[in-house]
């Protein structure tokens, strides 16, 4: 059976003119206004005073784990080995001490060089005035 086209519907004229003046339009009011745009650097100044003020660590400890059991399996060649809640603490908190000291030393020989951008000539000429 073929479809059928529905016939028009059939309404007064004057109450269809009506009701579509009667409606206010919107937009009228108070526009809401965007978000302020901050200054570039602004954001990652912020950023870095919030990390440094802060005491949390920096890495997941989840994925720090996973990365300790790796190294140690594949280092000492054994399955199973078991490691203290306390362990992966201190070896999370000595391995960020010493990535943030690096990248302290790197950025100031990138300053000495007059740059702003450290680069990896800068990380590797501080871990050989370190002696890492």
């Amino acid at each position: 059976m073929a479809s059928r086209k529905q016939p028009p519907r059939k309404t007064n004229s004057s109450s269809s003119s009506s009701s579509f003046s009667s409606k206010k339009r919107s937009g009228g009011g108070i526009k809401k206004s965007k978000p302020r745009r901050r200054a570039p650097g602004t954001v990652v100044l912020l950023e870095i005073q919030n990390l440094q003020a802060s005491s949390k660590l920096l890495f997941p400890k989840l994925p720090f784990q996973r990365l300790v059991r790796k190294i140690s399996r594949d280092i000492l060649d054994k399955e199973g080995l078991r490691f203290q809640k306390d362990v992966f603490n201190v070896l999370q908190e000595a391995t960020e001490s010493h990535i943030v000291s690096l990248f302290q030393d790197t950025k100031l020989v990138a300053n000495h060089a007059n740059r702003i951008t450290i680069q990896p000539k800068d990380m590797h000429l501080a871990q050989r005035l370190r002696n890492d």
